[in-house]
């Protein structure tokens, strides 16, 4: 089985989305440093079977709708 560790981030100009990154690998690696927010980078694991072309990372859900309580976390003010 393959692990990857999920991270919730704020694309930007495409919204949130959470993805999977193989574990032992940093997410900084996967998401642009100068356009993107990591907002929490402790969204729990998921297990793929092994097979011999995994990606490194994988997107989870490309269309994340924040719960209330993180928007009053990480929804700038308008």
């Amino acid at each position: 089985m393959t692990k990857y560790n999920l991270h919730l981030f704020y694309e930007n100009g495409e919204g949130y989305k959470i993805i999977g990154i193989k574990e032992g690998l940093d997410v900084m690696d996967y998401i642009s440093k100068k356009y993107d927010r990591l907002l929490d980078s402790n969204r729990g694991s998921i297990e793929v079977s092994d097979h011999d072309d995994l990606r490194p990372y994988i997107m989870v859900n490309d269309y994340y709708d924040l719960t209330w309580e993180e928007k009053q976390t990480w929804e700038e003010d308008e």
